[in-house]
């Protein structure tokens, strides 16, 4: 259930405490968004829980607007003077916060990459991952577990973990909303 609690015992997030990282949630903030600060992906990870927000949904959104940003599609002056290069991780905690307040350029990501590189425009829909039905795929390769890729390309619904875990697992009060 990854309910443990860890604490980062270093860097500038040094005495966060909050549960471990799952697989799906490492890799959505590390590598696809170039982050390669431990650190940094676990304070990514617990900020997105707080804001209880899908991780898929939020990391496939977040990657969409970094690539956008990295190819010209949108500017500073879109994102409200965020600079989106790839692995700025105190950017990416700040549109977080913008994204579930539907705030500037979070609420043009709000709704997910497929609407979100709509919204944008010109080649972002290029650049979006979402299934045919419009949401965000699990961040894992499921094509050596065919049961799991049928589900994933017939199923209407997004992550349903939640469910499952106790309460000592579900989202506190988030301090960034």
């Amino acid at each position: 259930n990854h309910c443990n609690r860890i604490e980062l015992k270093k860097g500038p997030y040094k005495g966060l405490v909050t549960k471990e990282p799952e697989y799906e949630n490492l890799a959505a903030w590390a590598p696809n968004i170039g982050n390669t600060d431990f650190e940094a992906t676990v304070k990514l990870i617990d900020v997105n829980d707080r804001l209880g927000m899908d991780v898929k949904e939020a990391n496939f959104t977040i990657s969409l607007a970094l690539e956008c940003y990295e190819k010209g599609l949108i500017t500073k002056e879109d994102t409200g003077g965020l600079d989106l290069t790839w692995g700025n991780v105190e950017a990416i905690i700040e549109l977080l916060g913008k994204m579930a307040r539907r705030e500037g350029f979070g609420d043009i990501l709000a709704d997910g990459a497929m609407r979100a590189a709509q919204k944008i425009g010109k080649d972002a829909p290029n650049f979006a991952v979402y299934t045919k039905k419009g949401i965000a795929p699990h961040i894992h390769d499921p094509r050596g577990v065919w049961g799991l890729l049928f589900t994933q390309a017939v199923s209407n619904m997004g992550r349903s973990e939640e469910r499952r875990v106790g309460k000592e697992c579900r989202s506190r009060w988030s301090p960034y909303l």
